[in-house]
């Protein structure tokens, strides 16, 4: 549809963030091309540079990042489990977006659903005393940042969606020094 309407005339798409972060967009942008259709692109913040930033972790330790979705009858996956435990392994911290779906998951769902897994596999990657970065309306005027061990975060206010969660590695002091002034951890 934006394809169609671009090809009779000047079409504008407007995402959040940086517009070639996700696959979708870069299909999008390729396709466009091969149709002989002229593109522009913006660049703008990301969560992929936000959350790091905001969170006081140095964005050259983040391993894969990886989506939390919601699990239903029967679909329960656990992909994201098994890129944080890889980048635990090389010390180093995980991004994990959260399913949105149907509605924007919270930190809380994710954490729940986390523990769920855990349970089930074992292998340590995210246990109750485990410690988390929960952010909340990042790039907003009053984002969210709140640090601590899981079963301490399960049930705090994120405040409104969307949400965001880091499994941070191995910390350097700098950034554990950040959490603590800054993250409540």
């Amino acid at each position: 549809m934006i394809l169609r309407a671009a090809k009779t005339g000047k079409t504008g798409f407007l995402v959040p963030g940086d517009p070639l972060i996700s696959t979708t967009h870069i299909a999008l942008r390729i396709d466009a091309k091969q149709r002989g259709i002229e593109t522009r692109v913006v660049h703008n913040t990301s969560i992929n540079s936000a959350a790091p930033g905001l969170s006081g972790l140095f964005n050259y330790k983040f391993g894969a990042s990886s989506s939390i979705p919601f699990p239903s009858e029967g679909y329960r996956p656990d992909s994201f489990y098994h890129v944080a435990c890889e980048n635990k392994k090389r010390g180093l911290h995980t991004l994990l977006f959260l399913d949105i779906k149907d509605r924007l998951m919270t930190v809380n769902e994710a954490l729940k659903i986390l523990l769920d897994i855990e349970r089930d596999k074992g292998l340590n990657v995210a246990r109750n005393d485990s410690i988390v970065v929960g952010l909340g309306c990042v790039g907003s005027e009053t984002p969210v940042f709140i640090a601590g061990r899981i079963n301490d975060l399960i049930s705090r206010d994120f405040g409104p969606v969307p949400h965001v969660l880091i499994m941070p590695g191995e910390l350097h002091f700098m950034e554990e020094e950040y959490l603590k002034e800054f993250g409540g951890l």
